[in-house]
């Protein structure tokens, strides 16, 4: 019997696992996803203060036993997503936010080529 690979789903016995891209702030403050399972749309709570590489369980929504009774379980490992571009607004959020917590950033420093345009600005 061949079986097909999913392009999300990776197998094990009857359990899968799934890798799903989470942004910080969903992370940060918690979230209710919905994430595609193999029979449609589950949810997926995200409790507050989820770190990247969180394993969280969904019990019953893996593959089916073939000889017995019952489901495997839903894997899912929480990729937290930190965004690469920021408006200038989110960037002084994010200042102010590391400011809040007493955390040493460089946010406040002009990098090489922000530094270049500055000086064609005159």
């Amino acid at each position: 019997m061949h079986e097909r690979r999913h392009p999300r789903l990776k197998r094990d016995g009857t359990n899968l696992y799934l890798r799903q891209p989470v942004a910080f702030t969903q992370a940060a403050l918690g979230a209710d996803l919905h994430i595609q399972g193999l029979e449609g749309d589950i949810p997926l709570h995200i409790p507050p203060g989820t770190q990247s590489g969180t394993v969280l369980t969904l019990r019953g929504h893996g593959l089916p036993a073939l000889r017995g009774h019952g489901r495997g379980d839903l894997l899912v490992e929480v990729a937290v997503e930190v965004p690469t571009k920021l408006t200038a607004e989110e960037h002084e959020l994010l200042q102010r936010f590391a400011k809040l917590r007493g955390e040493s950033v460089l946010a406040g420093e002009k990098g090489f080529f922000q530094k270049v345009k500055d000086a064609f600005r005159g």
